[in-house]
């Protein structure tokens, strides 16, 4: 089966998600950017830092430092974050394919950064677990990717993590 977009919004749709939009773009750079011709016809492009916003900011849900005590991000809702970000790169994606999903080959890097106050927090890696198992669902072989998960010690608009991709599609 080829993968197009009715396909990943099919399988989005499946668990009940869609794309997200970004509804505010940035002001001082871009969401993507192609930073390389790999090889004849093939491009890489590298998106900027997604944070789970709706509305144009990142909810109230989705702020503050992972961590458990009353005052923080609890795991479960971090891990509903990724998930949201992850749904914002789909849509980045189809924005970058111009809705050609048959253009993209494949993911090749996600990086996560995850904000979190204890120096010694070793779970940043389950933290970003479900949006790369979402991205393997939607795009099925195109969605494996590596991944590099980091622990941040602040991030924009105190936003429990942030995520940028880097993929590869057909430049024609």
């Amino acid at each position: 089966m080829s993968l197009t977009k009715e396909v990943v919004v099919q399988r989005l749709a499946e668990r009940k998600l869609a794309m997200q939009p970004i509804t505010d773009p940035p002001s001082n750079h871009i969401a993507l950017w192609v930073c390389e011709h790999t090889a004849p016809g093939i491009i890489a492009v590298q998106t900027s830092g997604v944070a789970p916003r709706k509305g144009g900011i990142v909810p109230q849900e989705f702020t503050g430092k992972l961590g458990l005590c009353r005052d923080q991000v609890l795991p479960d809702i971090a891990k509903q974050a990724s998930i949201h970000c992850a749904l914002t790169l789909l849509w980045v994606i189809d924005q970058a394919c111009q809705g050609n999903w048959n253009r993209l080959l494949g993911l090749l890097r996600l990086d996560v950064f995850v904000n979190h106050s204890d120096p010694n927090a070793q779970d940043h890696a389950a933290i970003a677990d479900p949006a790369s198992e979402l991205l393997n669902y939607a795009l099925q072989e195109k969605g494996r990717h590596a991944r590099t998960t980091i622990g941040a010690h602040s991030l924009p608009h105190d936003a429990v993590l942030e995520m940028a991709l880097r993929f590869q599609m057909d430049s024609r």
